[in-house]
């Protein structure tokens, strides 16, 4: 009869293992010591390196690798110049462009590590780091001993937290580490493949596949919002089918506890996936047209029934750009005029002087004020033209930008309906207000190192830009 072994908890194992990574580097002083130690999170490895430094004995350098690297080797030595350090660690090595050339170049320098390096040198590596090094670097590799370090189902739970509110806050900025660990994620917690085939014009609420089994409230919460993010990931990676799948199965769970901004976030996420799908697809009868118009009506009506204007406002850019594609007008002004009044009330909240002016809009439209949170949606990016994502984070701007991109729209529903004077008015304010914040926003500061993932795709000219304006205003001087 097999015996049950009691669960091993990991955060006592980590520190036993910290433990013994400290005394390895103490013992080694004076001489060549190679040591690999694993872990997948960066966060949990910038927390280890931390607690590394407190408990050992010996003052311990550490090393971040630029993405810029050429070798290893080099690298180092150009870092240290003439000092001899108790103890080096190694960050960033993952992050090396061309990584297999740097791996292959250093296996066949390995011996001057061992001839100038007389202290220990520990690399902080991902499993799939290692089993590159295995692969590329074999007798470099096996020159060092290895040490593993978890994370904890509380640590990653967190991890998944904290990302799940940015996706639904609408400011989710990936990087290639993110989804990474993510997809790890997946994999020990055990959730399972969801990218089962599924119907675009089934209702979510009907799916074939089914959720995964939960003992919990709390476990099915943390299944929806990393199947959530994960079909953000598919997204930014143009994997737009299997993104879909995943937001419908993360759908699912908020239909069932009827949370409705998140339903209304994943449902404009979806419609956005089968908008980019049309552009496939000239005939409007095609299932992904009729799968965008599906669910982008379902997410108006939950933005509706929650009463929460500010984030069908907050969402404008995705919105906008779903029904300038579809071709409705009516709607695109309805919703643009509500995104309108909500940007308005928002920059008169601010306190600030009114940079977005003022102008009567066309006889047939209303303009209703109403509270407003936080914005949700103010990033967009053209990969066809190979754009850099565009976040504006000063909240100021970033509202006046909103107006400005709002009275573009509907200027461009003015045009379509081939009111002129009324496009020519609206397309002159949105080029204004544009204006007028240029000037008054600072340069924006260096992008940061990091790989970053695209925001939000999308195959049209992009938004908020004083090109899209002027071809406007020229279209109603025509």
């Amino acid at each position: 009869m097999t015996k049950s072994h009691p669960p091993v908890d990991i955060s006592v194992e980590n520190q036993h293992s910290l433990e013994r990574l400290a005394w390895a580097i103490e013992a080694s002083q004076g001489k060549f010591k190679l040591i690999w130690a694993r872990c997948n999170y960066a966060g949990l490895r910038s927390r280890l390196v931390e607690q590394l430094q407190s408990i050992c004995s010996v003052p311990l350098r550490v090393l971040v690798l630029k993405s810029s690297a050429r070798t290893v080797y080099t690298t180092i030595r150009g870092a240290l110049g003439e000092e001899i350090p108790k103890a080096l660690l190694v960050l960033g090595l993952d992050g090396v462009d061309n990584l297999e050339q740097v791996l292959t170049a250093t296996n066949f320098v390995r011996e001057e590590f061992r001839k100038n390096f007389p202290f220990p040198l520990v690399f902080w590596v991902t499993e799939q780091l290692h089993r590159q090094l295995m692969e590329l670097a074999p007798d470099w590799e096996s020159w060092g001993t290895s040490r593993e370090f978890k994370i904890t189902k509380e640590q990653l739970a967190e991890f998944i937290q904290d990302k799940a509110e940015q996706f639904f806050a609408g400011n989710l900025r990936l990087t290639l580490q993110d989804c990474w660990e993510l997809g790890i994620g997946n994999r020990e917690l055990g959730i399972g493949n969801w990218e089962s085939g599924i119907s675009p014009l089934s209702p979510p609420s009907l799916l074939s596949s089914p959720a995964p089994s939960a003992s919990s409230a709390s476990s099915k919460n943390l299944e929806s919002e990393l199947a959530a993010l994960l079909g953000f990931v598919k997204y930014v990676n143009n994997q737009k089918d299997e993104a879909i799948n995943y937001y419908q199965q993360s759908l699912t769970f908020w239909q069932e506890v009827n949370n409705l901004e998140r339903q209304g976030k994943l449902l404009l996420e979806i419609a956005f996936c089968y908008y980019l799908k049309t552009f496939q697809h000239s005939e409007t009868n095609h299932p992904d047209w009729q799968a965008a118009r599906n669910y982008l009506r379902q997410c108006l009506e939950v933005f509706a029934k929650a009463k929460r204007p500010d984030l069908l406002a907050n969402s404008m850019v995705s919105l906008g750009k779903i029904l300038r594609r579809l071709q409705d007008w009516e709607r695109l002004q309805t919703v643009a005029e509500k995104a309108l009044a909500v940007h308005q009330r928002e920059e008169k909240a601010q306190g600030r002087q009114n940079l977005s002016g003022s102008i009567l809009l066309p006889k047939n439209t209303t303009n209703r004020h109403t509270n407003t949170a936080s914005r949700q949606d103010a990033c967009s990016t053209d990969l066809a033209k190979g754009d850099a994502p565009i976040l504006v984070e000063d909240a100021d701007c970033s509202t006046i930008s909103a107006i400005a991109q709002d009275y573009g729209f509907l200027a461009e529903v003015a045009v379509a309906q081939k009111r002129w004077e009324d496009a020519k008015q609206l397309a002159q304010q949105a080029l204004k207000i544009f204006t007028t914040v240029s000037l008054s926003t600072p340069s924006a500061p260096p992008a940061p190192s990091a790989p970053h993932l695209p925001i939000s795709p999308s195959p049209h000219t992009s938004l908020g830009e004083p090109n899209w304006y002027q071809f406007l205003l020229a279209q109603a001087l025509q």
